[in-house]
């Protein structure tokens, strides 16, 4: 009646980079990444089911203490979530409900181009509620669910010139998480020769991360 799944990986990225010198590198940085994932379903009864699990992610960047130039400082992000959802089928109808927790550790363990090195701690909670009914020949669907994203490093404390597009950007160590809310309907019609469907929604998100100009060069 249990299915486990337990999955474990490690990424490592050297980047180098050497301008002017051979010698002595423009840019010398090692991230490393170690993530898990480990979800446990169950059956109850055969048409209810229960599915939980956890998954994370270590990550942590380090400079070259002779490169010229640094792009983010030396830090380290520790991010943790748990989840359990309950999926059950009775008749024609389907309910699938969720609820799950997040937690991010940000640390910088240098100051960055002025600004003081940062200790951060977020977490929030995330839920998700739907329903489907199937018809002859239409289906509905509903649905209820929130999202949560916390600011990364480079949003606290980036100062300098993003190369990429060109522009200054300095981060904001006061950024706090985003918090999404979504509401969505969907009612879906297939005949033998014509499929219609329509699929409204709402979307509200709260405290968002974005690029704001200054107003100043």
């Amino acid at each position: 009646k249990s299915d486990l799944k337990i999955a474990l990986g490690n990424t490592n990225n050297k980047l180098q980079e050497f301008e002017e010198k051979v010698t002595i590198p423009g840019l010398n940085m090692n991230l490393n990444n170690s993530t898990y994932n480990v979800k446990w379903c169950y059956g109850i009864k055969p048409r209810l089911n229960i599915i939980s699990g956890v998954q994370g992610m270590y990550q942590f960047n380090a400079n070259g203490s002779d490169a010229t130039e640094t792009l983010m400082p030396d830090a380290n992000m520790f991010d943790n979530g748990a989840y359990t959802m309950l999926q059950a089928q009775l008749n024609t109808w389907e309910l699938l409900g969720g609820i799950r927790y997040d937690n991010r550790y940000i640390r910088s363990y240098t100051p960055f181009k002025g600004n003081p090195s940062v200790e951060k701690n977020y977490s929030g909670v995330n839920y998700s509620a739907g329903m489907s009914k199937a018809f002859k020949l239409v289906i509905l669907r509903a649905n209820i669910s929130s999202g949560f994203r916390a600011p990364h490093l480079t949003e606290l404390v980036s100062n300098g010139v993003h190369h990429g597009t060109f522009r200054y950007e300095i981060g904001n160590t006061n950024l706090k998480n985003e918090q999404a809310h979504q509401f969505d309907f969907s009612a879906e019609y297939n005949a033998s020769h014509i499929s219609l469907e329509i699929n409204p929604f709402y979307n509200i998100i709260g405290n968002y991360i974005f690029i704001q100009p200054q107003g100043y060069i």
